[in-house]
């Protein structure tokens, strides 16, 4: 954390980047909150503000205008950036704090992969037909880093991503043909989420996020994703297993009845008899289930 003006101290630029971002649900502003709490730095008083998707958040502190968000978000709000121009160490990830049209402070912070990302990546590459892209808001360096981490390829890693380019990709591997499933907790993947072909979000996700998804997560460990694969591909299975159980006697049946004729009570069997199989059959996943 750094403060650009000599005025203000770095205590205080969290103060005010806390005040800005309390009650929203991204990550990072959840994060920039409660670290304010471990430092007991005091919240100020906020009064109107606004929230811009990808962006950050403006607000009005003890009568202050404030902007608390990317470096692009600021640069959009005229703020001079000189001081980050300079910078010869300028962090991959970082927070910025304007207040009264001048830039006051920076908040670095890292992004922590998830214990497990890298082991259910990894099995997700050696499902048949399934292609791993990863979509962030991060710049390309801090992209690359953690996508050679989890061996995603660079032709699939789309960084400096903001919810409407977040959408696009999504919407143009739609248009190559492919079915595309998003995984994303934020507000900032609501859009992507809602134009997927299916969406995955987690139970401690965010309100819209849980709202847009197809899929929730009770759990917030990405190993559910790879069991609800397996179970939809067991569902799948299941379902052209009952379409034969079904299928195929009944229309040997036909070609009986066609051919030779057929008692109705042996045509009443078949029917029923293949609905009861494929039935029974359909119970088999809760019944194997519940001998483990």
């Amino acid at each position: 954390m750094r403060s650009f003006n000599s005025d203000i101290s770095e205590s205080q630029v969290l103060a005010i980047a806390a005040t800005a971002e309390q009650r929203l649900t991204h990550p990072v502003a959840e994060a920039i909150v409660r670290h304010a709490e471990s430092q007991q730095v005091s919240v100020l008083t906020r009064e109107k503000w606004d929230y811009q998707l990808g962006l950050g958040v403006e607000a009005i502190i003890d009568g202050k205008k404030v902007y608390v968000g990317s470096e692009r978000f600021l640069r959009q709000q005229e703020i001079d950036m000189t001081a980050v121009d300079e910078l010869l160490d300028k962090p991959a990830s970082a927070i910025y704090v304007a207040s009264d049209g001048q830039l006051q402070g920076i908040i670095e912070y890292n992004d922590v992969l998830r214990s497990e990302s890298k082991e259910v990546i990894t099995a997700l590459m050696t499902v048949e037909g399934v292609e791993v892209h990863m979509l962030t808001g991060d710049n390309k360096r801090t992209a690359t880093a953690v996508a050679t981490q989890l061996g995603i390829s660079p032709a699939h890693t789309h960084a400096e991503a903001f919810p409407e380019q977040k959408a696009d990709v999504v919407r143009q591997l739609h248009e190559t043909g492919k079915t595309v499933a998003f995984v994303g907790d934020g507000i900032n993947d609501s859009p992507a989420l809602a134009y997927a072909d299916v969406s995955v979000s987690f139970a401690n996700g965010s309100d819209i996020a849980r709202e847009t998804a197809d899929l929730v997560l009770m759990q917030n460990d990405l190993h559910g994703l790879l069991e609800a694969i397996e179970i939809a591909r067991k569902a799948q299975q299941l379902i052209r297993q009952n379409t034969s159980i079904i299928a195929i006697p009944n229309l040997a049946a036909l070609v009986v009845a066609t051919l030779f004729g057929l008692n109705p009570l042996a045509a009443t069997v078949v029917n029923n008899g293949s609905t009861v199989v494929a039935g029974i059959n359909g119970l088999r996943p809760i019944l194997t289930g519940s001998r483990k």
